[in-house]
């Protein structure tokens, strides 16, 4: 006869994880694939922009309970990338980037 079985979560350890050490090495590898890609995908003329993009590791806020918790942000201190950012050829490197950046969130 089959059991039931229950799962309770450990609330303070969860945290914990998610603010852990490790945590934050693991999301900032992912954030470092993504960087990668952002580098080769992005508009060129100079090359300025390409080597404008770096990882900082981040508390963001997310998950089921909407709590902080360790992340990494891809950012551009470029002069222009916002300007970047907003024109024709943003929508086809944002699409290149986001899917994989996702995608490897979720080990994949």
């Amino acid at each position: 006869m089959p059991r039931n079985a229950t799962f309770t979560v450990n609330e303070p350890g969860l945290r914990a994880l998610h603010n852990s050490g490790s945590m934050s090495r693991a999301v900032v590898s992912a954030a470092e694939q993504g960087l990668a890609r952002a580098r080769n995908a992005a508009p060129r003329r100079t090359g300025a922009f390409a080597a404008g993009f770096e990882v900082v590791p981040a508390t963001v806020t997310g998950g089921r309970r909407n709590r902080p918790r360790a992340g990494a942000l891809i950012i551009n201190e470029a002069p222009y990338a916002a300007y970047v950012r907003k024109s024709k050829a943003a929508k086809s490197f944002m699409s290149q980037i986001v899917p994989h950046v996702t995608a490897v969130g979720r080990g994949r």
